[in-house]
């Protein structure tokens, strides 16, 4: 078993990070997921821009479009162009830097991307609440490893044991997924939400070993990375050479997998069962290639393991040029 993975702002393995270029090359990857980072500028334009401000220090919400783009010294992508680039050809990892203005960007990501082909994440336990109040049935992930360097002491300590036992954090803000720093994850974190049966994606891994490690742990469900055409090759070398056995021991495999073959997880959507078949609490993938069956269910809210030959690529959806 080996996790998808997430080209993190698009890869920076033949374009800077965070541009066209890059979004329009990162389905070629093969990574199932494009990450890119969503903020909103003062003339209400969704953008693509990791910062919360440009180089010289002036918000984001602060400046219009137009001024982002030349402080910037590039075209920002749009929110909406980067999505018609991947539609129907990757899954959206949509990460929302701010708080607010939740229900426009989902309303915009189902009408461009279509139901269940993105995933949300975000650091704000709020922002996960009005997802899921207002649209149940996307998938929303919490985001932990907030950059503290500018919080008072007493304040770190807190927000960072907040991180550390996150679990009363994810049930209560409704979210179905944890998106954790791979050092979170290295420090238990994981290991609570596996127990939890909670679903995990790790963010930002780009060394080798690193990479190997989590793809290959059954607990983790994407790996989100800058190499994402360099991950998909290490990974396909794990499929090869060791039949995606687990780099861990087998004391950490998840009790909710249904089955373990050579494919990759889509994401955790109610709308994947059509697909599935369910004989005694064992899921079978009808013509999924070599796989063997797991002993135990899982979670409705976890990604169901398939091979490449049984998943679904995401709906198309019409392109606009610029």
């Amino acid at each position: 078993m080996t996790a998808a993975i997430s080209a993190h702002r698009g890869g920076t393995e033949g374009a800077p990070e965070g541009t066209y270029e890059a979004y329009r090359a990162a389905p070629g990857t093969g990574a199932e997921y494009v990450e890119f980072d969503i903020r909103r500028t003062a003339d209400a334009q969704l953008v693509a821009y990791h910062e919360p401000g440009t180089d010289g220090g002036q918000a984001i919400a602060d400046i219009s479009y137009a001024r982002l783009c030349e402080l910037a010294g590039y075209e920002v992508p749009l929110v909406s162009d980067v999505m018609r680039l991947i539609a129907g050809k990757a899954f959206g990892h949509l990460d929302l830097k701010e708080a607010g203005g939740e229900d426009v960007i989902i309303e915009q990501a189902l009408e461009i991307l279509g139901p269940g082909n993105f995933v949300a994440t975000t650091l704000e336990d709020a922002s996960v609440a009005a997802i899921k109040n207002r649209f149940p049935d996307v998938a929303v992930a919490l985001s932990l490893g907030r950059d503290l360097g500018k919080m008072p002491w007493p304040m770190r300590l807190s927000a960072r044991r907040q991180e550390l036992f996150p679990l009363s954090r994810i049930r209560a803000c409704g979210a179905d997924w944890v998106a954790m720093h791979y050092r979170l994850a290295r420090a238990g974190v994981l290991r609570q939400c596996h127990r939890a049966g909670i679903a995990a994606m790790i963010w930002t891994v780009n060394d080798d070993e690193a990479i190997a490690r989590w793809l290959a742990d059954p607990r983790v469900g994407v790996v989100v990375t800058d190499r994402p055409r360099h991950a998909v090759a290490l990974r396909d070398r794990l499929r090869d050479t060791a039949l995606c056995q687990p780099l861990l021991s087998s004391r950490s495999c998840a009790p909710w997998s249904a089955i373990v073959c050579s494919g990759f997880p889509p994401p955790p959507l109610s709308s994947w069962t059509t697909k599935v078949r369910c004989f005694s609490g064992v899921a079978r993938i009808p013509e999924a290639g070599p796989c063997r069956a797991a002993s135990s269910t899982r979670p409705s809210n976890q990604p169901m393991l398939l091979s490449a030959s049984a998943s679904r690529k995401p709906e198309s959806s019409p392109s606009r040029r610029r």
